[in-house]
């Protein structure tokens, strides 16, 4: 399992960086990441300042996800705990790729000249956070429940 999420990482981060250029390309000079609720851009920023501090920011977030995994699978947990943290921890790895692949598709799609409809582009903003909510909340279940399955 730890292998097959990890290829779906390397795969997620490949895709990222793939995408964001596709996105820049089409980008407009001056590109709305916060929005109201009928659509219209409240903060904006340059299409420069939009890719170096998205490249930058999954970058960051990368090294950190990759420095911590390593602290943490360290631990002397019993051998099935430790691997049970590593999946979680590593599926949680992949969720948040998963997330800012989703926030860069939302942005590309509201600020593309073609003229999407606000409400049907929005679902694209909430699919990312609940799929990490969801992944957080089952923590206890990977931590806990094969130990208690095997009596």
């Amino acid at each position: 399992m730890v292998k097959l999420i990890r290829v779906f990482t390397t795969f997620t981060i490949i895709l990222f960086l793939v995408l964001l250029l596709i996105v820049y390309a089409f980008l407009p000079v001056k590109v709305g990441i916060f929005y109201s609720g009928n659509g219209t851009a409240v903060h904006e920023i340059s299409r420069n300042g939009f890719f170096y501090s998205a490249i930058s920011i999954f970058m960051i977030l990368q090294l950190i996800f990759y420095l911590f995994k390593g602290y943490v699978i360290r631990f002397r947990f019993q051998s099935e705990k430790r691997t049970n943290l590593a999946v979680w921890f590593r599926g949680m790895f992949l969720g948040v790729n998963i997330f800012f692949i989703l926030m860069l598709l939302f942005i590309g799609m509201a600020n593309n000249a073609v003229d999407y409809s606000f409400s049907s582009i929005l679902y694209i903003a909430f699919i990312g956070p609940v799929l990490l909510l969801i992944w957080f909340f089952a923590f206890p279940v990977f931590y806990y429940g094969s130990h208690h399955s095997k009596k």
